[in-house]
């Protein structure tokens, strides 16, 4: 039995501008059928490789990481790129991951800008159940971690292990 690869939904290309300023203008809650098909397959791309965000510091600070190969799956950190927006980070994976799946940048206003090592702003985190909540309460404390040497480490991950782990970090970018 073969499988195909997965295709990209009918009608979703690179000159496609307005799914990605939808994404920009609201990287969470209800997106277009186009938009939600887009992340989709994005989501389903091979994981080595594919960047996501480590919480550093709880609903507070995230890391740009990058899965890479080896047994268990490793984790390349990215410390250059801290974000204390959880908006803001999202948007950043999702310029990279267009990038990455469609061979060119995405359409902006701040085209070949380099980004600043430090993303700021007035964000909310859509995980957390606000003020008060204990970390066993917001999702985003569930976030991989990792160990000294890099690789993911199950023992920080609240419970996830193996590919549990690797589709809840999955879930959680985009």
């Amino acid at each position: 039995m073969t499988t195909e690869a997965p295709k990209l939904p009918l009608g979703v290309h690179a000159g496609r501008t307005d799914l990605f300023e939808e994404f920009m203008r609201r990287p969470f809650g209800r997106h277009s059928p186009d938009l939600q098909s887009l992340l989709e397959y994005m989501r389903g791309a091979p994981i080595v490789g594919k960047h996501f965000l480590l919480m550093t510091r709880s609903n507070v600070e995230w890391m740009l990481a990058r899965f890479t190969e080896g047994d268990p799956l490793g984790v390349e950190r990215l410390p250059e790129i801290v974000f204390d927006n959880i908006d803001e980070a999202e948007r950043y994976v999702f310029r990279l991951r267009w990038a990455a799946l469609f061979g060119e940048e995405p359409p902006s206003r701040h085209s070949g800008e380099e980004p600043p090592s430090r993303h700021s702003g007035e964000g909310r985190n859509p995980l957390s159940n606000g003020p008060g909540a204990s970390p066993a309460e917001n999702l985003r404390d569930r976030a991989p971690g990792t160990n000294p040497s890099g690789t993911a480490d199950p023992a920080v991950c609240a419970g996830f292990e193996g590919p549990e782990l690797l589709a809840y970090a999955d879930r959680q970018t985009l």
